[in-house]
């Protein structure tokens, strides 16, 4: 059988051409071959691409070879065959990818399945500063008994610019995400939506979207929901959805992904699963200017539009929560009276009372409203209190205090969360300030007209306003908690008992 020769810049390698590793790639195909010792190794050799294309492939290869990751195949060698001038990258030798793996199953375990999901995240996570852009089963390798990200052909730094003209035919159909089918710059959450659809692919067989032709995907990923996984671990299908999210921004971070697998598989004990005139170039400059000037319009329009639908999408999403909360008082409360409005919630229990509003001068918040370095950036608001009403006891002399306890609900990335989510924040007065009861404790800014420069201070600790305890997400898989810490403030209320913390923060 003939062994071709290549010669690139750590070594001397040799491939077998007759012994090819799965399907031909868009940027190259791979072989079977060896280290000058006989050790088995994978080769690919690389299609002669525009120039661009192949210098990143080997400037990624390069980046790789010098770390010494864990969930990421090992990559050994890259660049120019001295011999023939073909380029090439040389890897460790899987045993299988993911792809032919699932092929052979019937069906996976939701314990098996977990294990992959968390192989691949953790290999997003070893390379944050890249994006890989076309994960998927074929790219995913069975390696030292791990499941391993490979292929990396059209990644790219995170700091670099890529035209999407570049790449164009390059994406992979079934796990696309939308703003790669937009033609928009990817980043890792576009990764985290692609990994999304390899869950599907793990859990049900088939990705989420299933065309089949190239124009059907594009409609599906762009505005078309994931079909529902039915006898499937509910946090696992809360974080497969919200990995899907048509917007990048509102997608959960690689971090908060591996934390709530780990958890699950913890805690649940899964069993399965020319020249010219002066006036003629001076007219040229002016309409240069004008379409940047349009351009820069455009972009900061789109921005501001954005901006609204996440808002938008903010409050559909607390509005979801204030219906799960009803629920919550109904079932461990049923005499309770509950109400629930437009962007409103009221609990009746007893002569205390629950409250949810939204914000309405604060439904959504412009760009700029924040001072210069303040990480928060917040895109609407709410306010959740507890008000205890004053009555007499049953004992004479006795008599129960009334007292509010209240709450900011804030829909906003900062330091605490990577995407846009919705957080619980409190606040108290370091010093007396005339304009808060002293039967509110902690208190929410918003309830006091309080400007936003203030509220900016305040998060970031700069003012005599201050956090009483750090932000506390309330949705998605925190929602039974911020059920039952409000619920038993609810109930402490009834019984005349609700009382500010004793010291803060608390």
């Amino acid at each position: 059988m003939e062994k071709i020769e290549i010669r690139l810049p750590r070594g001397v390698w040799f491939y077998y051409p007759e012994k090819p590793i799965g399907k031909k790639g868009g940027f190259g195909e791979v072989f079977e071959g060896e280290d000058i010792d006989g050790n088995t190794v994978a080769i690919k050799r690389l299609f002669e691409l525009r120039e661009p294309l192949i210098q990143r492939e080997i400037k990624i290869s390069e980046k790789l070879i010098s770390q010494n990751y864990i969930y990421i195949l090992p990559y050994f060698d890259a660049g120019i065959d001295s011999n023939t001038g073909t380029n090439f990258i040389v890897m460790a030798l899987a045993k299988k990818s993911l792809d032919d793996y699932l092929n052979e199953q019937s069906s996976i375990s939701e314990r098996e399945a977990i294990a992959i999901l968390l192989n691949i995240s953790k290999g997003l996570q070893e390379v944050q500063e890249i994006t890989h852009r076309d994960l998927k089963p074929a790219n995913i390798l069975l390696h030292n008994s791990l499941w391993k990200i490979a292929d990396f052909g059209i990644a790219k730094f995170i700091e670099e610019s890529t035209s999407a003209n570049t790449l164009k035919g390059f994406l992979s159909p079934p796990y696309g995400s939308p703003e790669q089918w937009r033609g928009e710059k990817s980043t890792q959450d576009s990764d985290i939506y692609s990994l999304g659809c390899i869950g599907y692919k793990i859990l049900n067989g088939n990705p989420p979207f299933l065309g089949p032709d190239i124009e059907d995907y594009q409609l599906q990923h762009l505005n078309d929901s994931p079909p529902i996984l039915e006898n499937i671990n509910p946090k696992i299908r809360t974080f497969l959805s919200l990995m899907l999210r048509k917007i990048p921004e509102t997608r959960p971070s690689v971090e908060r992904f591996i934390k709530i697998l780990e958890e699950i598989g913890e805690l649940h004990n899964l069993d399965d699963m020319n020249s010219h005139s002066l006036l003629a170039e001076a007219g040229a400059l002016a309409a240069e200017a004008e379409a940047i000037e349009e351009a820069q319009s455009l972009e900061e329009e789109a921005k501001i539009e954005k901006r609204r639908e996440l808002a938008k999408f903010g409050i559909r999403e607390l509005n979801k929560i204030m219906l799960n909360f009803e629920k919550y008082i109904i079932n461990e409360a049923p005499t309770a009276d509950v109400s629930v409005g437009t962007d409103s919630l009221t609990i009746q229990l007893g002569k205390a009372k629950l409250s949810i509003i939204l914000d309405e001068e604060t439904d959504f918040i412009e760009y700029g409203d924040f001072s210069d370095g303040n990480s928060w950036d917040i895109l609407c608001c709410a306010v959740i209190e507890v008000y205890q009403h004053g009555y007499p006891q049953v004992v004479p002399g006795n008599y129960q205090k009334m007292h509010t306890w209240q709450a900011n609900l804030l829909f906003a990335k900062n330091d605490y969360t990577q995407e846009y989510r919705w957080l619980e924040v409190c606040f108290y007065n370091f010093n007396k300030l005339t304009f808060i009861e002293e039967d509110v404790l902690p208190f929410a800014y918003s309830k006091y007209n309080l400007p936003l420069n203030v509220l900016s201070n305040a998060l970031q600790s700069i003012s005599t306003i201050k956090l009483a305890t750090s932000p506390i997400p309330i949705d998605a898989e925190n929602q039974d908690d911020f059920f039952r810490r409000w619920g038993d403030k609810l109930a402490l209320a009834v019984k005349g008992k609700l009382e500010p913390p004793s010291s803060f923060p608390f």
